[in-house]
């Protein structure tokens, strides 16, 4: 994407301002040519108004708009929702990708309907396969037994417990020695044991 087409959205308070200011700087810190990302800054209230919020971004050339929602507070899941709701709302015929925390995949109020109209990805320091057979077996397991998707350090714990128990079945109470400098994959997680 072009640095025009895209938009970082916040709460028009002190601390969203400062998180997205925050981001041009690391942003601009990591370029050859700095140029800001353009900002909007949107009020609650003016979010559950009939009236359009996101003239700036739904106006002028271009037909992509990349809008980023750098919020990860379960404070913030009301403005995600409101937000989420008027982009898909004023949208047209743009093309739209919704870029955002975790919480957006874990908050109850927005829907997979929303996910797919805005085509929102989530960033996460953590990658799955999503089409490895494991991931899928553990991902459905979790869910049968407690009806919510398993979050990153679920997969974190399956695997430590999975290595120690695996280890220490093969190679007993002193299994350090015998898997030393040997690389082990697990599910998401890869494991060197050395002194």
């Amino acid at each position: 994407f072009n640095a025009d087409e895209i938009y970082l959205v916040g709460l028009d308070e002190a601390s969203s301002r400062s998180r997205i200011k925050n981001i041009q700087s690391i942003h601009n810190k990591n370029i050859s040519l700095p140029k800001d990302y353009n900002t909007v800054y949107i009020n609650q209230v003016t979010l559950e108004s009939e009236n359009p919020v996101l003239k700036q971004i739904f106006s002028g050339a271009g037909k992509r708009k990349v809008i980023i929602l750098p919020n990860w507070s379960f404070r913030d899941e009301d403005f995600l929702f409101s937000c989420l709701r008027k982009i898909n709302l004023e949208k047209g015929s743009y093309q739209i990708e919704v870029y955002g925390m975790p919480i957006m995949l874990n908050s109850e109020k927005i829907s997979y309907d929303l996910f797919k109209s805005l085509n929102i990805r989530i960033v996460s320091p953590n990658f799955l396969d999503d089409t490895d057979y494991l991931i899928k077996e553990f991902k459905s397991d979790f869910y049968k037994q407690f009806n919510v998707f398993p979050e990153s350090e679920a997969y974190e714990g399956f695997d430590m417990m999975s290595y120690l128990g695996t280890n220490l079945i093969e190679h007993g109470s002193k299994f350090d020695e015998a898997i030393e400098n040997k690389e082990i994959e697990m599910l998401t997680t890869g494991y060197r044991l050395s002194r």
